[in-house]
């Protein structure tokens, strides 16, 4: 019964937050939530969810850049990042109470952004190979161990900045980030 009672309360709050203006990357962590709350309790996909894994959003890369999907079956992209649209890649330390969790925020040329982070299935072929797939980003050897090292702290590193001159549409790498 009480199992009952805190569905219904989540359910409304989560149709009133989604209604409301909040922000994609709060949707996002809400959705993340309720979706792993909820696959412990019923169906997802048709299927039974067995474990944490099976509806952890994967980061899948695609020809001209990565896709973000949810659920067991995970067919159809939630979000889609193009390589060529991105600006800007900032990794920084999201506090989650109890221990940290690192994230990318990936900025786009529509000042779009996209966040994954360190539980994603497929985060780890991502952070190795984001200098093949943007020319001039900072290595993992150069920014993981300085962005961790200090708990609970932000931390925010710029790993890319796409320079973006007035004249200039072309999008040129810039050498100096930072």
């Amino acid at each position: 019964m009480l199992e009952q009672a805190v569905f219904f309360v989540l359910a409304a709050l989560l149709a009133t937050l989604l209604v409301s203006g909040m922000g994609r990357w709060h949707r996002y962590q809400l959705e993340k939530t309720w979706t792993r709350w909820l696959a412990k309790r019923r169906l997802v996909d048709g299927q039974r969810a067995c474990s944490k894994e099976a509806t952890a959003p994967e980061i899948v890369f695609v020809e001209d850049g990565f896709q973000i999907r949810f659920g067991i079956k995970a067919e159809q992209p939630a979000y889609h990042c193009l390589w060529s649209e991105v600006l800007e890649a900032i990794a920084y330390k999201q506090d989650l109470m109890t221990m940290d969790c690192v994230c990318i925020q990936f900025r786009s040329r529509e000042g779009t952004m996209i966040t994954v982070d360190e539980e994603m299935k497929g985060w780890g072929k991502l952070i190795d190979s984001l200098p093949d797939f943007l020319p001039g980003a900072l290595p993992i050897e150069k920014w993981y161990r300085s962005l961790t090292a200090e708990a609970f702290e932000l931390a925010p590193t710029i790993l890319y900045r796409r320079a973006v001159n007035a004249g200039d549409s072309s999008g040129e790498i810039s050498s100096s980030n930072i």
